[in-house]
């Protein structure tokens, strides 16, 4: 058997070496991409962190808000409803007694009120 000449050695050293140098360069290719990808992520997520401390900020006005209209329905509870639900008692008690004097009147007979 003969010997493999170096020009065919120098040749395959050669294939692999720049084989491995792309390898190394779309990694490093695909390393500077991530690290974009990273500062614009970054941008995103101090964006949003902005747009939640508005958000909080107009949750915390908006409750606020509810707070004094549950306050003034309370004021309008106590101030409208407390009466009228008072008088409503007054009516319905008067009815009670009006129907308690009917019955009185229904149970006497007409002889009960000849001899008055």
């Amino acid at each position: 058997m003969q010997e493999i000449p170096n020009i065919y050695w120098m040749i395959i050293f050669g294939f692999i070496s720049s084989f491995i140098c792309l390898v190394l360069f779309y990694l490093a290719l695909l390393l500077k991409e991530s690290k974009d990808t990273i500062k614009e992520s970054k941008e995103i997520l101090q964006n949003s962190k902005g747009s939640l401390l508005k958000l909080g900020k107009m949750i915390e006005e908006l409750e606020g808000t509810v707070s004094i209209a549950r306050g003034t329905v309370e004021e309008i509870s106590n101030s409208i409803l407390k009466p009228v639900r008072a008088l409503t008692g007054l009516v319905g008690s008067m009815g009670i007694l009006a129907g308690r004097e009917k019955k009185k009147e229904e149970n006497t007979s007409i002889e009960d009120l000849l001899n008055e």
